[in-house]
């Protein structure tokens, strides 16, 4: 029988308690520009940077970047690599020639938070109702049936 793909997704979190909660980055326009250049998407002197999709988890989704020599939209993720943010939840403003990069959370939003977690267990769920709580449609099952699997 075939297994249909699981496709994560994500769910509000507790993180709040998390050195990640929020977080502000500050990155000259230079630095910006080397960035996309180093991953061959250099679009010139860079003339604006914004975030024109997000999606219902306030995740940038596209960004549009404007430079001098050419436009093209890149992904929140793509942003948030090249730059190193810690997620792609992030508002973006400009501040005499640094962008300022003001944003919430850590990694890519699927998945289960350390923290998030943490703060469940802290609340009394059990191993498996958290599993359960960031893993929807999944069944968890008990490690007996994977005895001498090696």
């Amino acid at each position: 029988m075939e297994q249909a793909a699981l496709i994560p997704k994500a769910v509000p979190d507790y993180d709040d308690a998390s050195p990640h909660s929020s977080w502000i980055f500050k990155i000259p326009i230079v630095k910006i520009e080397a960035a996309f250049k180093q991953a061959n998407r250099d679009p010139g002197q860079l003339l604006n940077l914004s975030v024109i999709s997000r999606s219902p988890s306030a995740r940038a989704l596209t960004i549009l970047v404007c430079g001098a020599d050419r436009a093209f939209l890149s992904s929140g993720e793509e942003v948030r690599h090249l730059l190193q943010l810690p997620s792609s939840v992030f508002n973006v403003g400009l501040d005499q020639g640094t962008y300022v990069f003001a944003g919430r959370g850590f990694g890519h939003g699927l998945g289960m938070s350390q923290w998030g977690a943490r703060a469940l267990a802290l609340e009394g769920y059990t191993a498996q109702q958290i599993l359960k709580y960031y893993y929807k449609d999944v069944v968890v099952d008990s490690f007996d049936h994977f005895a001498g699997y090696h």
